[in-house]
């Protein structure tokens, strides 16, 4: 039962893929006023991007803080792959990032995109103030998957998430080159927490662990009760998933490891009213342009015809998953009368006998109005020719031997 509470999200989780892989969203500042198309800011800023895309470095953990030009048509600029990025999926991130500022802010003097190339993220930052050191919120993404946890499993698996997030930002904030931490906690035997954190590496350990702290918490805000999400700042991500989505790699963990006494745990505040996010799992704070390429129509509707098909061979096999589930029932046995198992196989007639078995004869029967063929496996009681010794109730195992003196194999659903 418990498995079919948790199909969907896999399924959810599986379009979140398809979704992160293809997207980017980018804030063109709407304050910061616009550039002339051929003027000296222009010209630096593609100088910029060029500066990015020809410094992307051959390891881990990518992140460049730069500036271009003097005076007033100075530009800043900021570069960052989420620290378990391959170098590939890190250079055509960045890539991508660059490409959507300039078609979709093509002359604003200050902008911000984020990048998606699944399951990995970036994001390129530009403007003409000064960016280095300065821990920003806003503007700020929030995605959030279909899934709902109950308010039941929402109390329960609140103290462990918080304490797991506050051990992750703890470890991320006193990293030096890279300000990252990743890990997986158990919260039961069939489900696992996955989250991941990350500052800029400009950041001090204080303002790193402000900007996750804030973060996390105005995620909490709008989609504390969701089966994971994550959130983009210009400073810091978050990301928590209820399967794996991070590269485990040596080289990206902090420097320094998680303290022995991590801080107190977040404060946790449940959504007064969940739909504050937008219906497809976002909230957007500021004005916000979502690019889907044309491969996300393909992979939907393959998913989609997935799941078409796989609903249909359920309920083809649903009988035998009601079978398996009876079979199982509240012990490790079936039991039947011995008059059902005559009815059942036409009085061990032998135009039910299938064969000889290693443990006997091999009957074919029939249950009811299921008319599903089934196999048993029955011998002969020790010391009798005959079935007329068997007990008044018939044990069906999955092991042998279990009345004395009879033999009884399982009972296996014919394909």
């Amino acid at each position: 039962m418990k498995s079919s509470v948790y199909t969907p999200s896999v399924l959810f989780a599986l379009l979140a893929i398809f979704f992160n892989g293809l997207t980017a969203a980018q804030v063109c500042s709407q304050t910061a006023g616009n550039f002339t198309a051929n003027g000296t800011y222009a010209g630096n800023r593609a100088r910029l991007f060029s500066s990015f895309s020809s410094n992307l470095s051959s390891t881990y953990g990518f992140f460049m803080n730069t500036t271009v030009g003097h005076g007033a048509d100075r530009i800043y600029g900021i570069a960052l792959c989420r620290a378990d990025s391959p170098r590939e999926t890190c250079n055509e991130c960045i890539n991508s990032g660059i490409k959507e500022l300039a078609d979709s802010c093509p002359n604003q003097i200050e902008a911000i995109n984020w990048a998606w190339v699944s399951p990995f993220s970036c994001f390129v930052r530009y403007s003409n103030r000064s960016l280095s050191g300065k821990s920003e919120l806003s503007p700020s993404e929030e995605f959030r998957n279909s899934g709902v946890f109950t308010s039941d499993e929402t109390d329960r698996i609140k103290p462990l998430w918080e304490n797991h997030i506050s051990s992750l930002i703890a470890a991320a904030s006193m990293g030096t080159k890279i300000k990252y931490a990743s890990g997986e906690r158990n919260f039961s035997d069939l489900m696992k927490i996955y989250a991941l954190v990350q500052c800029t590496p400009d950041l001090s350990r204080r303002d790193c662990e402000s900007c996750l702290t804030q973060t996390v918490i105005a995620f909490q805000s709008c989609c504390g009760k969701n089966h994971g999400g994550s959130s983009y700042t210009p400073s810091c991500i978050f990301r928590w998933d209820l399967y794996p989505f991070y590269n485990n790699h040596s080289s990206f963990t902090g420097s320094s490891p998680p303290p022995a006494n991590p801080p107190a745990a977040l404060p946790f505040h449940p959504p007064a009213n969940a739909e504050t996010s937008t219906g497809n799992g976002r909230r957007i704070s500021s004005r916000t342009v979502a690019i889907i390429s044309a491969p996300i129509a393909v992979a939907f509707s393959g998913v989609l015809a997935a799941v078409v098909i796989f609903r249909r061979m359920t309920k083809r096999s649903g009988f035998h998953g009601r079978l398996a589930a009876e079979e199982r029932g509240n012990g490790e046995c079936m039991q039947f009368k011995l008059a059902t198992v005559r009815i059942a196989t036409n009085n061990f007639s032998h135009l039910n006998k299938l064969g000889q078995g290693g443990f006997g004869s091999v009957f074919k029967v029939e249950w009811g109005r299921r008319r599903s063929s089934l196999l048993s496996h029955v011998t002969k009681c020790k010391g009798s020719d005959s079935f007329q010794t068997l007990p008044a109730e018939l044990k069906i195992c999955a092991s042998f031997d279990k009345t004395p003196g009879c033999t009884f194999g399982k009972i296996h659903p014919v394909s």
